[in-house]
């Protein structure tokens, strides 16, 4: 009788470990309808999340508060001494990386306008709505105030450009300098652009798009060269350029981030998610890339090669979005929790 109990133990044991184990899927497994490849799923403990190399040398930092809202998007400032966040309380507000104080904190009219981007040469702050000069920090110029749509921005590398992209209708080429516009792109059918980012050379913007496509618009032209759609991708929600403009990695409501090779739009490799993916960068030197999660409430730091996961950073409620310094040895964080989290991320070996 007591070999029987004994058993019987093990095995309600084991069913209560198998019960509370995570669901893993075997590496290649398709999720939902469309085609992964071998990337190695994150490994999950009940408590949270296990990195699979030694994270001794990823730190956090400092958690930067004042927002009263969720922080929508991070950005970092030319040289990585500010780091500028947009929130549902209507403010962009700009932090000093050091100190962790606020500097200024600039005012918005719109939520639908927390897309910001950072010049790399001009100092210039850009949201839908407007154009700070981050020197002064006085607006300069006023862009899209008012509209009742979701606008993207994004800067040229040179900063002579930004590109304005408004829901629903076409993508408007600015002077940030003169504050006006220059060109306007090629318009199609469904063209609802969620998030923009020009290459490295300045000749191509990507814009990502609500259908679930990548449409690549040409600079001078203002045409849309290509067009990349990854099985039944319903939208993007974010977009990145390597720093060779060899890649571009994209990101939306199926579990995975897409690398594209830009000269043939071939699809390089996925990197597996277990949600959405909302925010995407690549290192300076292109060697990692770093990805959140819609409900996944971690940070993860991928090998842009070998598609290995390097690790995997946890926080506490959903992530929106992530930047990497210019100089690499710093990782931004914004979430539904109101704060921005500032990460250490590991030395080159």
């Amino acid at each position: 009788m007591r070999r029987w109990k004994q058993i019987a133990i093990v095995i309600v044991i084991q069913l209560a470990f198998i019960a509370c184990a995570p669901e893993v899927l075997p590496v290649g497994v398709p999720t939902q309808d469309f085609p992964l490849t071998d990337t190695p799923a994150p490994i999950r403990s009940g408590s949270g999340v296990i990195s699979l190399s030694t994270a001794k040398d990823v730190i956090l930092l400092q958690t930067f508060s004042g927002h009263t809202n969720r922080v929508l998007d991070v950005e970092f400032s030319a040289g990585g001494k500010y780091i500028a966040s947009s929130s549902q309380d209507m403010t962009i507000k700009l932090w000093d990386v050091g100190s962790g104080k606020v500097v200024h904190s600039f005012q918005m009219r719109s939520v639908d306008m927390s897309d910001i981007d950072i010049s790399l040469d001009s100092n210039l702050l850009a949201s839908g709505e407007a154009i700070w000069d981050l020197d002064s920090l006085q607006e300069i110029h006023v862009l899209e105030r008012g509209l009742p749509f979701p606008v993207s921005v994004a800067f040229s590398p040179d900063g002579s450009l930004l590109a304005v992209g408004i829901f629903d209708q076409q993508i408007k080429l600015w002077d940030p300098i003169s504050g006006q516009p220059i060109s306007t792109f090629e318009k199609r059918e469904e063209n609802r652009t969620k998030r923009m980012d020009f290459s490295p050379d300045g000749t191509l913007l990507a814009a990502g798009v609500i259908d679930g496509s990548i449409r690549l618009f040409d600079i001078a032209s203002g045409k849309i060269t290509s067009i990349f759609k990854y099985g039944g991708e319903t939208d993007i929600h974010n977009l990145a350029f390597s720093p060779d403009g060899k890649y571009l990695a994209s990101g939306g409501r199926l579990p995975a981030v897409v690398l594209w090779d830009i000269a043939d739009g071939g699809v390089v490799r996925t990197f597996r998610l277990t949600d959405n993916a909302i925010s995407m960068d690549f290192s300076p030197d292109g060697t990692i890339l770093a990805s959140a999660g819609g409900k996944e409430y971690e940070v993860l730091l991928w090998d842009v090669e070998s598609g290995a996961l390097l690790h995997s950073l946890p926080h506490n409620d959903q992530l929106t979005s992530i930047a990497i310094s210019p100089d690499g040895r710093l990782l931004a964080v914004g979430c539904f929790d109101n704060k921005v989290y500032l990460w250490g991320l590991p030395p080159k070996p």
